[in-house]
């Protein structure tokens, strides 16, 4: 644990510093939503897929590389394979990162990227509350499209990873996200 604290200070030091370099114009400010699709089974098995909610706010380092730092919020309900009794599971993965922004014609701006992420990971039901935290990472890829000066919407794809033992058993928590997300860039 000790060692994920300070792997996840030396990345938020790196960005500060990257980001002291970058023009005061380049900023993206971003509000997100998207359809999770879980990499595991049994958290298909018991939860199903479902929508997450999240910001992202990203630097300009150069013309076309941002940094960014970002936030989701995925909450589920289901019931427990045997018992049939309700359990409840919260995800908040938070992740820096870097993006490489490739700029098409008629306001298009296709990009990709990768980060690292901290993951919050709580799941309460009778047989007990787990809380457990883990680094893992996301791989991204959008398109911006510029409505209006400044004013985008962003269609996207992530993938994201993140496996630990909260109960004993080996879990990925990360899977597929397709979404939508409308910003402004100053």
């Amino acid at each position: 644990m000790r060692e994920m604290k300070k792997a996840l200070f030396g990345i938020i030091v790196i960005t500060i510093v990257l980001t002291a370099s970058g023009s005061a114009a380049d900023f993206l400010y971003e509000f997100k939503a998207h359809y999770f699709n879980p990499t595991e089974q049994r958290h298909k098995d018991i939860y199903g897929s479902g929508w997450a909610f999240g910001g992202e706010f990203g630097f300009g380092v150069s013309q076309s590389l941002y940094v960014y730092l970002s936030g989701n919020y995925y909450a589920r309900e289901g019931e427990l394979t045997y018992t049939q009794e309700e359990t409840k599971l919260k995800i908040i993965p938070l992740a820096v990162g870097a993006k490489y922004h490739f700029n098409l014609v008629g306001g298009l701006n296709f990009y990709a990227g990768a980060g690292l992420t901290y993951n919050i990971f709580k799941e309460e039901n009778p047989i007990g509350e787990v809380s457990k935290n883990g680094i893992g990472f996301v791989i991204n890829s959008g398109l911006l499209v510029f409505i209006l000066e400044g004013l985008f919407l962003d269609g996207y794809v992530n993938y994201s990873y993140c496996k630990f033992k909260p109960a004993n058993v080996d879990v990925n928590i990360g899977g597929l996200e397709a979404g939508l997300g409308i910003g402004y860039k100053f």
